[in-house]
């Protein structure tokens, strides 16, 4: 018969145990530091002439990130609300817009110029038909994302080894 004792398997029990949160915790805090580096980049370069000429600044302003501690993983988020934004997701995406015309126009030289219609010499003018308005993608999060990739990929890896390590 062949009897065997694990003198303190209690504490590699705890030790095992404590792994998947010290990794987790590292990967968190590596998390927070690269969905902010994303938030940058996307704010600095993306929408300051990369993708998109920033004008009032909205869009800029309203890109934001957080990052969600799991049972079962960390989950980094950078994103804009399209409730704050609307037109964000169709320059990410591209679409259709579905004008419905009624806009005040005049033909010059140089081409249309569109009159707003609180303008009184707007009531003169002719007025745009209903019409589709194709708007392309211009990627400003996906795109920044595929730049940023490898690097993340890189600090998750050295996270999870720092979290190994301690």
């Amino acid at each position: 018969m062949i009897q065997i004792e694990i003198v303190g398997s209690d504490k590699v029990i705890a030790w095992l145990g404590s792994l998947n949160e010290r990794v987790k915790a590292e990967v968190a805090q590596q998390m927070r530091l690269d969905a902010y580096d994303l938030q940058t980049y996307i704010v600095t370069q993306k929408l300051a002439g990369q993708v998109l000429r920033r004008r009032s600044g909205n869009l800029a302003a309203a890109v934001g990130y957080r990052v969600e501690e799991q049972a079962n993983g960390v989950i980094g988020i950078v994103a804009v609300s399209k409730e704050t934004i609307p037109y964000a997701g169709i320059h990410e995406y591209g679409g259709t817009i579905k004008h419905p015309g009624g806009t005040a126009y005049m033909v010059t030289a140089s081409g249309s110029l569109f009159i707003a219609n609180a303008n009184p010499i707007s009531q003169s003018l002719p007025r745009t038909r209903a019409h589709a308005i194709p708007m392309p993608a211009r990627s400003y999060m996906r795109s920044a994302l595929a730049d940023r990739r490898d690097i993340i990929v890189a600090h998750i890896k050295e996270a999870v080894q720092r979290g190994l390590a301690k």
